[in-house]
């Protein structure tokens, strides 16, 4: 009986370690499920900057036990919704540091579903907020080094898999979606740039931009198309975590800004 006992005592120490690694890890990971909980909460509310110093803070603790880039692409994205640019950029240029790399599906042909392709999309469009800025700011050198770095960042991912830095201008493609519908417009906006002159003043024949109307009153701002974007990615990816839940029974979900 002694001898028993010593034998399950020796079991009990064996597999104590192990034990309490399952029992932190499971902690870990509840915890994370939670802040994406509450970080998504703030986003879906309207308010992205709250959501980004929320995702922000599961960085520490996604380094090891699960996907990391995942806390940079959602607090980046948030970043990029709440007009943070360069924010947005620093989080995504680490999350695409960090996301497994994979361009192409199974065919090897460019598939923008995959982790990679989506940390580029966004990050292609923070890229191309950073050249609105420099445009902005009357430094359309500037602007269009932003505007090409986009379009080398999402070529990968678009149907051609190659960046339209370097490559003839195609003819507009009026049905063109997803990535090669921002490289298409970033590709516009680098050849506008490059023929805008080096000064912030306007040219002949040009309206100032808050010219008023003819009304007397300030001109409208038209769509963000970039912002339009990501709240269709966004719609999308909610509606393709929800048909997954329901097909596996339930979950928390990942709480991701596709």
């Amino acid at each position: 009986m002694t001898e028993h006992l010593r034998r399950r005592r020796r079991l009990l120490a064996w597999s104590a370690p192990a034990v309490l690694l399952a029992l932190l890890a499971g902690a870990v990971l509840l915890g994370v499920a939670l802040g994406n909980a509450h970080a998504r909460s703030a986003y879906d509310a309207g308010a992205p900057r709250e959501a980004a110093t929320r995702y922000a803070h599961q960085q520490p603790f996604t380094a090891v036990v699960v996907e990391p880039w995942k806390a940079w692409f959602n607090s980046g994205t948030a970043h990029e919704r709440g007009g943070e640019h360069f924010a947005a950029l620093e989080d995504l240029q680490e999350a695409h540091r960090l996301v497994p790399a994979g361009t192409t599906d199974a065919d090897g042909r460019p598939d923008p579903g995959t982790p990679e392709c989506r940390v580029r999309n966004n990050l292609s469009l923070a890229l191309e907020s950073m050249g609105d800025a420099a445009r902005a700011a009357a430094d359309p050198a500037m602007a269009e080094s932003y505007y090409r770095e986009a379009m080398d960042t999402i070529g990968p991912c678009t149907s051609d898999g190659e960046s339209a830095a370097d490559q003839p201008p195609p003819e507009p493609d009026q049905q063109a979606e997803g990535p090669d519908r921002t490289e298409q417009r970033q590709r516009a906006k680098a050849e506008e740039t490059e023929q805008q002159p080096q000064t912030g003043e306007p040219q002949p024949g040009q309206e100032p931009q808050d010219a008023p109307d003819a009304q007397g009153g300030a001109q409208d701002p038209p769509a963000d198309p970039r912002q339009q974007e990501l709240e269709e990615r966004n719609r999308r990816a909610e509606q393709d975590r929800q048909a997954e839940e329901q097909r596996s029974g339930g979950g928390a979900g990942d709480g991701q800004n596709w």
